[in-house]
């Protein structure tokens, strides 16, 4: 330790103390050094008359004093209160915060001494009542948070703390305390403790939070018509990135996401993901993965946003995926590479959407989109860890790195390029700072099935429709123009309906998931009062040329069939369907319609063969 420096004379600390009064003066007075009356004034101002000051009685300094430390208490953003006690009669106080938080005012409170019990929750007094108690024995202070009924019904968690003053006999004096309202910070605790391991400690909590989120990733991969691989690499204890598959019956629901953020939240958030996308995947089988999407949105909008009140939101790629390649998919998330075997070349596939999460409606954005993969075709799904990660000089790997990468391993098995791409990604990076996923999909085909219904209603049976419509090559037909739906920007399903010998014919063809504000609705009502109208005997569907028979579409002709089965009898006509045979996917659909409706629509049940 130095030795401490001599303090400098006397006079040189009195030179110091008048440069620096001097220089506040200038700043005070920059004309020059003021006079003594500029300096220094009277409380009663220059010029003022010199009259007697009446003298403050003891009794004015205490309404003084009392008004100070009135405007004090009232702006603590809390309810202060204190009540004197003895000499026959109680006075009470409380801040006028008191209307902010519970509805009743200032005055309704001094009037009504008994209110804060009255108000306290019925299933808190006990609570509240032990503790009072046990700080008027031991003098405080004493704290609890309890709940109190506010004028409007709602429920506010109050933290009040208070003390018991004494006088020099010992006898109760003064109750003096606060009370702050803790409700919100009480539904957050709430929606932690719910989310969370309720008997570990943060780290053990951290360490349960990444075997479950590991657990709950799929663990069996077996689609049929497909070999996939995949894996996930968290960044921290806990990562964000997220990956699904569901197979069905010649199918599978697939997802690849990525929340933003790391850590015990995203986790959280993840894992609100998997439980939505599994639950709304397997109640809806008939929806489309845009329908998905948006009940998904709905329910993590109001679990982040209104519940956990956090900022995180998804990016988030749903696809739905059939035997015969073909694959729909919808949602933001990042390009899907699809590396074709016919060309060996890789295809960037855009996936148009929003974030998940971020807006409570996102139906306006969200649109469904399609692909066919033929046998040998890659489908590579990833996160950005993989194409962001970044070497020492801070250089992304990017996608063109991750391309080549997979068209130089493009005929090993999903799993060999699933480690060639993560050993690549780790080689570039000297220090992984995100999760990295990665999905490898290949089709192999459709597996064969001799002498099997593809879809049979029920064991040994199927149903026939329609391959071929009585309009086909007919041109003595009438148009209908009443029952015909142009194709626009906004009205991608389209119609053309005809009339021949006593059958009303509609052919609809376009998107069936995306009703154009209510097209298909619109056309199958107005197609029902013409058939009523004109007395047919039949309305043929012709839907060899409609994308998708699901959903939206779907319920609309149920709607419709429910209204025809509802018809008298004696004018009633009878429903028929034409189906593409090419298009398996349509078949199902189809046979349902015909189960629920089974006295409208014309199905003919028969054993074994190919529908």
């Amino acid at each position: 330790m130095s030795a401490r420096e001599p303090e400098p004379p006397l006079d040189a600390r009195l030179e110091e103390a008048m440069a620096f009064l001097t220089s506040m003066g200038q700043a005070l007075f920059p004309g020059g050094v003021p006079t003594l009356a500029q300096a220094t004034w009277s409380e009663r101002g220059a010029g003022a008359p010199s009259a007697p000051e009446e003298p403050r009685t003891a009794e004015a300094r205490l309404r003084a004093a009392e008004a100070k430390f009135r405007t004090l208490v009232e702006q603590i953003p809390a309810v202060v209160f204190f009540a004197v006690l003895g000499e026959g009669r109680n006075e009470i106080y409380v801040s006028p915060h008191i209307e902010q938080m519970l509805g009743f005012t200032q005055q309704e409170w001094l009037e009504a001494p008994f209110l804060w019990y009255w108000q306290l929750h019925p299933d808190d007094r006990d609570l509240w009542n032990r503790e009072f108690a046990r700080g008027i024995r031991t003098g405080g202070p004493f704290k609890g948070e309890c709940r109190f009924l506010a004028r409007d019904g709602r429920v506010v968690w109050v933290h009040g703390e208070a003390r018991l003053l004494k006088d020099e006999l010992g006898r109760p004096q003064i109750l003096q305390g606060v009370a702050f309202d803790v409700t919100e910070s009480k539904a957050a605790q709430e929606i932690l403790l719910r989310e969370a391991t309720r008997t570990a400690k943060l780290e053990e909590e951290l360490a349960i939070a990444r075997r479950v989120q590991t657990s709950i990733l799929p663990r069996e991969l077996k689609v049929e018509g497909l070999e996939i691989a995949a894996r996930m690499v968290p960044a921290d204890q806990v990562g964000g990135d997220y990956y699904d598959v569901l197979p069905f019956e010649r199918g599978a629901w697939l997802a690849i996401g990525d929340v933003s953020g790391h850590g015990l939240d995203a986790g959280l958030v993840m894992l609100m993901v998997q439980s939505a996308f599994s639950a709304i995947a397997r109640a809806r089988v008939d929806a489309t993965p845009r329908e998905v999407l948006l009940a998904l949105n709905a329910t993590l909008f109001d679990n982040v946003r209104a519940r956990l009140v956090q900022e995180d939101h998804v990016t988030l790629t749903v696809l739905l995926y059939t035997a015969d390649g073909r694959v729909t998919f919808a949602g933001a998330h990042e390009d899907l590479l699809l590396h074709r075997r016919r060309t060996g070349q890789v295809e960037r596939v855009d996936t148009p959407g929003v974030w998940v999460g971020a807006a409570e409606t996102i139906d306006r954005v969200t649109v469904n989109s399609t692909f066919t993969l033929e046998p040998g075709d890659l489908l590579v799904l990833y996160t950005d860890g993989v194409t962001e990660a970044t070497n020492v000089d801070g250089e992304q790997f990017e996608l063109p790195r991750l391309i080549e990468v997979i068209c130089q391993a493009c005929d090993q098995p999903c799993e060999v390029i699933r480690d060639r791409i993560l050993e690549a990604t780790g080689r570039w990076t000297d220090r992984q700072e995100d999760d990295l996923t990665v999905v490898v999909i290949r089709y192999t085909g459709p597996e064969e099935r001799a002498k099997e219904p593809l879809f049979p209603p029920s064991p040994g049976t199927h149903r026939r429709f329609l391959a071929a419509s009585t309009f086909d090559g007919r041109d003595d037909a009438e148009d209908l123009p009443a029952l015909t739906v142009r194709t626009d920007a906004q009205v991608r399903l389209g119609a053309r309906g005809r009339w021949r010998s006593g059958v009303l014919g509609i052919r609809l063809f376009g998107f069936g998931e995306d009703l154009g504000k209510g097209a298909l609705e619109a056309l199958l009502a107005a197609a029902h009062e013409v058939a009523l109208q004109r007395g047919a005997e039949a309305v043929e569907v012709d839907v060899r040329e409609l994308k998708f028979l699901a959903g939206a579409c779907f319920r609309a002709l149920m709607v419709w069939l429910a209204r025809v089965a509802e018809t008298p009898e004696e004018k009633r006509y009878r429903v028929r369907f034409v189906e593409n045979p090419f298009a398996r996917w349509q078949h199902p659909h189809l046979s349902a319609l015909a189960a629920f409706a089974p006295s409208v629509v014309e199905a003919v049940e028969g054993p074994g063969g190919t529908p």
